[in-house]
């Protein structure tokens, strides 16, 4: 069989989706033939139309973004979950909520045992291990989002487009923390660790 006669036996559309529907194919199969395309394909410019190109790189972009989309699936899943396990009300709600500045703790935790100011422990943490405790944070918002019965994606996208209309906007420069005004002195609030109480 040539590679043309192939190419015609393949599906129009991908995982027997109907190609008059509007459905997505599932999104890792979808990242595993984008990946198996740019390695044949290789890097660089693959098409253009109408003055807009396509690069595999772009390709690339999008495949390496479906973790992150497989991090707002899961907090529904597990918001679903505890809603089952637990209840939806507010109380469950206010519990999640709670369990957000629970975790949060632990990232503040994690930082002080990684620069070693409790000076009794010494340094029992890595940066890996705040960033993890971050982590966790993250996807516990997330699924305290999901819990009050809205999209974390949705939300988070709002979020991020509102910062990044901050970010474009022209801001007037502000004085760096050791650049204050000559009016305003710097306090410094910084205790020494030995001054700290275990």
């Amino acid at each position: 069989m040539t590679t043309d006669t192939a190419a015609r036996a393949l599906p129009d559309q991908p995982d027997g989706i109907d190609e008059y529907s509007s459905d997505l194919p599932d999104s890792h199969r979808a990242a595993e033939r984008v990946g198996e395309w740019i390695a044949a394909w290789g890097d660089g410019l693959i098409d253009t139309a109408d003055g807009h190109p396509l690069y595999a790189r772009d390709l690339e972009a999008l495949r390496r973004a479906v973790p992150a989309a497989d991090a707002y699936a899961t907090a529904r899943r597990v918001a679903a979950w505890l809603a089952t396990t637990n209840g939806s009300g507010r109380d469950q709600q206010t519990l999640q909520i709670l369990k957000v500045t629970e975790e949060a703790g632990e990232v503040a935790s994690a930082w002080i045992g990684t620069v070693g100011q409790n000076p009794r422990k010494g340094i029992t943490h890595t940066t890996d291990d705040v960033a993890d405790e971050l982590a966790d944070v993250v996807l516990t918002a997330l699924v305290a989002i999901a819990g009050l019965g809205l999209d974390p994606q949705r939300v988070v996208g709002n979020c991020v487009a509102k910062v990044a209309a901050r970010l474009n906007a022209a801001a007037p420069s502000r004085p760096h923390r050791d650049e204050a005004p000559l009016d305003r002195p710097v306090v410094d609030v910084h205790l020494p660790a030995a001054d700290i109480p275990a």
